[in-house]
């Protein structure tokens, strides 16, 4: 790792937080129908229910991820396709409630994908999408690309103070430690896996609620990208976790969402 000077005597501790991450790189295009993708048409069978939120309306696809084409490590699945699907309202199908009812969101896995195009859905058109108004904060429909890293712990995870032992360090000597880790640390942009970031704070270890600690494994991070007309609010960011025993037996039922904006 190259850290700046003032980060040195925490090398060793930082250097044991490395976690694989898999970057993802946006870019305006049409896609098929089994490609990984923000917004656009997805994968989906005659044969079973569209998902809708609790209000009846159709969600929209956020991003679907072909796993088998995606160089994602254990213990996330290496075939089939996971994908997330959100309201379009106001708070973008968010609960701050639960965060993890998928009351307004959804997250699926497809473990075995149906070859036969004839049994694919295709009219999206006649779905209920509800709001006349649009909030969805994908604007245009992206191919994603692909690249595995490794990135350490960011100062937006929760654990960050505690593992570097700063909760009570004065706020300038704070400032000297955060400012030049956030140049090297990776921590912004869209991912699969390694460390979240937000704009505000991590709802997981939120004054000192560990309702959703155990939602530990980062599934996906979609950042806001106006180049490629991605924007969550006033430039916010979205996250999904999951707890690590859960990916490993593929049930994406207690998936936490969050989105959060300056």
């Amino acid at each position: 790792m190259k850290l700046p000077t003032a980060l040195k005597q925490y090398e060793a501790t930082l250097q044991a937080t490395l976690r694989p991450t898999v970057t993802i790189t946006p870019t305006p295009a049409k896609t098929g129908t089994l490609e990984s993708k923000f917004a656009g048409k997805p994968y989906w069978l005659k044969s079973e229910p569209y998902p809708t939120a609790s209000t009846g309306e159709a969600l929209h696809l956020l991003a679907q991820l072909n796993l088998s084409a995606i160089p994602v490590p254990a213990p996330f699945p290496q075939q089939g396709i996971l994908q997330f699907f959100v309201l379009n309202d106001d708070l973008t199908g968010l609960n701050f409630d639960d965060m993890c009812e998928q009351k307004d969101f959804r997250v699926v896995y497809h473990e075995h994908i149906e070859q036969d195009e004839t049994k694919w859905f295709t009219a999206f058109d006649t779905l209920n999408y509800g709001e006349e108004e649009d909030y969805f904060p994908i604007q245009k429909e992206c191919a994603l690309a692909f690249q595995l890293t490794e990135t350490p712990i960011s100062t937006s995870d929760y654990r960050f103070d505690e593992l570097l032992g700063i909760e009570d360090v004065k706020y300038d000597v704070y400032e000297e430690i955060i400012d030049p880790y956030n140049e090297v640390n990776g921590e912004q942009g869209a991912k699969i896996g390694g460390y979240p970031y937000f704009t505000q704070w991590d709802p997981r270890g939120e004054d000192g609620n560990t309702k959703y600690s155990h939602n530990d494994i980062l599934l996906l991070q979609i950042d806001s990208d106006m180049d490629n007309g991605i924007l969550w609010g006033d430039c916010g960011v979205a996250n999904f976790f999951i707890a690590e025993e859960d990916l490993r037996v593929c049930n994406f039922d207690r998936v936490l969402y969050s989105w959060d904006c300056s």
